[in-house]
């Protein structure tokens, strides 16, 4: 399936820091770069010492940066994990979704839908109906492993395909995209 047709979904995946960030914000880069409409957001971690201590969330092309979560600091809103979440972050960021419903995207970037959203029913819901809504060509959601299942049960019709990160190079993974949609990457 080609960004020129109807919508599907492309899940990425891999272990913590094995690049799925990075990746995504290259595929941005490069879909932009062919005059195609770019937007969702990114989740890069905040990382001290070696440890992931935080994520921010990052609107793609709006520029707009948040804390999203801290394990060090006592945010004001739900707690996963050894994380606290921040509710304004997250108000922003179902805000924004909420916005990507109305725009025509070729590439939505979805980084990191996680277990907020898809075992808790918190955090980013507006995603599932942006996705529903069926206004952007190809999807890219970043999630974790054990969170595929989720996607699959949800989505049945609409995934195309996983990519593994792994620490791949990135011409491998583009490559991968490509034998998935027919989305040329240059």
């Amino acid at each position: 399936m080609g960004i020129e047709q109807e919508h599907g979904i492309v899940l990425v995946s891999g272990q913590i820091n094995a690049g799925k960030t990075s990746f995504c914000r290259s595929l941005a880069a490069a879909v932009r770069i062919q005059g195609k409409a770019v937007a969702g957001i990114l989740s890069p971690g905040l990382w001290q010492d070696g440890e992931k201590v935080g994520v921010e969330l990052h609107f793609l092309g709006g520029g707009q940066r948040l804390l999203l979560a801290h394990s060090q600091e006592l945010l004001d809103g739900p707690t996963f994990g050894r994380f606290s979440f921040s509710r304004a972050a997250i108000s922003a960021g179902n805000l924004h979704l909420r916005t990507l419903q109305n725009i025509p995207l070729d590439l939505l970037i979805l980084d990191e839908i996680g277990p907020l959203e898809c075992q808790l029913d918190g955090g980013l819901q507006q995603v599932w109906p942006l996705l529903q809504s069926g206004r952007y060509r190809l999807a890219v959601i970043t999630t974790r492993p054990r969170l595929l299942s989720c996607w699959q049960e949800r989505f049945p019709k609409a995934i195309l395909g996983v990519i593994m990160i792994n620490d791949k190079p990135l011409l491998t993974l583009f490559n991968q995209l490509t034998a998935l949609t027919g989305m040329q990457i240059k």
